[in-house]
């Protein structure tokens, strides 16, 4: 604001408070730009959730295509809140979104509780471990009982194929069986037709 005000008296040309002003404007245009917009509630959560988790992950960046769990404390208000983190595969992300990561909080309990948080932290990850067993080893049946209905929808077409093959085939032998045949009657008609004119 005070640019366009100072450029004339300190320049001595009116020109240059008309330059000041679209210079003044320019540099403002600018610096809304490139001003860090706040994060909405969403994203904040996101980030927060994708910091924990490759804190907690050597494989954060590896993708597969089932679930993954892995066991969380922290504080909040004087508390030790244990819970759950799950990443869910998504493939396809635009713009971060959506979130594949979600937070259940399990336990929360006193600072100074610390062998119940330390053997409840225990079993979450065992059960963070086992999950994300159990969700690679469904994910890996399905895979399998995918693979062999399309395998046995491949025999099934290839016996399709041959059905109708052998059909075709038939169908062919008849069609020549009866043309031979009309072939002997007219051929069995002409001779006796012959044989009685000469009669």
């Amino acid at each position: 604001m005070a640019l366009p005000l100072t450029a004339g008296p300190l320049t001595g040309s009116p020109g240059a408070t008309v330059g000041a002003a679209v210079a003044a404007l320019l540099a403002l245009t600018v610096a809304v730009a490139i001003w860090p917009a706040e994060w909405a509630p969403e994203e904040f959560e996101h980030r927060r959730l994708d910091s924990i988790w490759r804190e907690l992950r050597s494989d954060a960046d590896r993708f597969v295509p089932w679930e993954r769990y892995a066991a969380w404390a922290e504080s909040a208000n004087g508390s030790v809140v244990i819970g759950l983190l799950q990443l869910i595969p998504v493939e396809t992300l635009v713009a971060g979104a959506p979130s594949p990561y979600r937070w259940s909080e399990r336990r929360r309990l006193g600072a100074d509780d610390i062998a119940a948080a330390a053997e409840v932290m225990e079993a979450l990850r065992n059960e963070a471990s086992e999950l994300e067993l159990t969700t690679e080893r469904l994910w890996r049946e399905a895979q399998e009982e995918a693979e062999l209905r399309a395998h046995e929808e491949r025999l099934a077409g290839i016996d399709r194929e041959a059905q109708a093959h052998a059909e075709d085939r038939d169908a062919a032998i008849r069609r020549e069986m009866d043309q031979q045949e009309a072939a002997d009657k007219r051929a069995e008609a002409e001779a006796v037709a012959r044989a009685l004119r000469r009669a």
